[in-house]
């Protein structure tokens, strides 16, 4: 009987009482579990408490992992841009030294030194749209820049 006290209805069914210790028993009995309600409002709001401050945690831990999870994503889709761009950058790359008939090595190679070297390159240049104009006026100062350098050197120093 030693555990029993802690649930006060099963001493009272399993020992039968007289009409009035029963009626007794109902009142101090009431009157017990009256005591005991108040006593377990107090953790019981402490424990919704609880649980609310849990809710609010979570709340903001999701708010903060989708966050991250969109800055990921938008990481991500850059890194995908930008290796995408330097693949075509690559693909468009190839496609020009293809076009030319290989690096400089190759040319000068196959073309028998710098001078056939030079001439496919200025070949190339002249071929370029919008390259004519631009080739002139280099030479143009180029031309004046070695008639100043040989004025230079005729000067007695």
């Amino acid at each position: 009987m030693s555990a029993w006290p802690c649930i006060p209805a099963i001493p009272l069914t399993l020992s039968p009482l007289a009409p009035d210790d029963a009626v007794r028993a109902a009142i101090l009995l009431r009157a017990a579990v009256a005591g005991h309600r108040h006593v377990v409002r107090v953790p019981q709001k402490e424990l919704a408490e609880l649980y609310r401050q849990r809710s609010e945690i979570v709340t903001q831990k999701e708010g903060e992992v989708a966050a991250e999870a969109a800055a990921l994503a938008a990481k991500r889709m850059k890194l995908d841009a930008m290796i995408e761009t330097k693949t075509s950058r690559q693909t468009t790359g190839g496609n020009t030294e293809r076009r030319r008939g290989g690096t400089g090595e190759q040319l000068g190679a196959a073309g028998g030194g710098s001078r056939a070297l030079f001439a496919k390159l200025a070949e190339e240049r002249s071929q370029t749209p919008g390259r004519g104009a631009e080739t002139a006026r280099l030479r143009k100062r180029n031309a004046g820049q070695h008639r100043r350098n040989e004025r230079q050197r005729k000067r007695p120093g």
